[in-house]
This record gives C-alpha cells, sequence and structure tokens, in this order.
C-alpha cells in the first residue's frame, strides 16, 4: 500500500538511499521494503497515527518507529538506519501532499477506507447489535 503511495518519487529514494548509505541497488530496495512495511506496521496496529503522514510531521512520525530495528541492513549502524527512514518517510511524505487519494489510501490501513479492520468491525457491530 505504501509502496504505491510512494509512486513517482520511488527512483529518487532508492537513489538517496544508495548514494547516503552506500548502498547497492538491491540493498537500497530492501532497505525501502522494510522501511515501508514498518510504518505500515505502525499504522495498523495504531501506534503510528496516518495523519502524521499528511501533515508532514516528520519529527513525530520518527519518534513512533524503531528504526534501530532498520540498522541491520546498514552494517548495524543507527545513524544511517535513521537517515535512511528519513529518506524513506521525506519521499513517501512528498508523494502524499501530491495524491488527492493519499487520505483514503492510508485509511484503509487503519480500518477507515474499508479495509481489513473496517469490515472486521463492521462483523463485530453486527454481531453485537451495533450498525
Amino acid at each position: 500500500m505504501l509502496d504505491q503511495l510512494l509512486g513517482s518519487v520511488k527512483g529518487n529514494v532508492l537513489n538517496d538511499l544508495t548514494s547516503k548509505l552506500g548502498l547497492s541497488g538491491d540493498q537500497a530496495g530492501g532497505f525501502l521494503q522494510k522501511a515501508l512495511g514498518l510504518v505500515q506496521a505502525a499504522i495498523a496496529g495504531g501506534k503510528l497515527d496516518a495523519a502524521s503522514l499528511l501533515n508532514g510531521n516528520l519529527s513525530g512520525v520518527m519518534s513512533k518507529l524503531d528504526v534501530s530495528s532498520l540498522a541491520g541492513l546498514v552494517g548495524g549502524d543507527g545513524g544511517k538506519a535513521k537517515t535512511g527512514m528519513e529518506s524513506v518517510l521525506g519521499g513517501l511524505m512528498s508523494s502524499i501532499k501530491s495524491n488527492p487519494d493519499a487520505g483514503a489510501m492510508l485509511g484503509q490501513l487503519t480500518g477507515g477506507g474499508g479495509g481489513v479492520m473496517g469490515k472486521f468491525s463492521g462483523l463485530a457491530g453486527s454481531l453485537f447489535g451495533k450498525k
């Protein structure tokens, strides 16, 4: 889902990762996928408010993520992991600002857009007499 939101800036993010972190193209791709997965899991789990992404609140988003889990992808360097995540989030936020469907797409991660959680809450409501 977030990979779709990244859209046309994905190449720029990958270039940033290779130049700033000294990664190969394949390593940068792996870092990007793991970083996006970390963000997506934080949103889906309720740890990260999707509005922070929509508002471009980089420091707020960074404070909610366990960036140290990415350090193994950059030789154990926590500073490089942070720099890489900032590049990923910067590209994602830039793309979100220019995408009119971004809010709905992010809502799907939290159940607000009819995603899996939305279907689950609808089922739970019908079981417990709420509509």
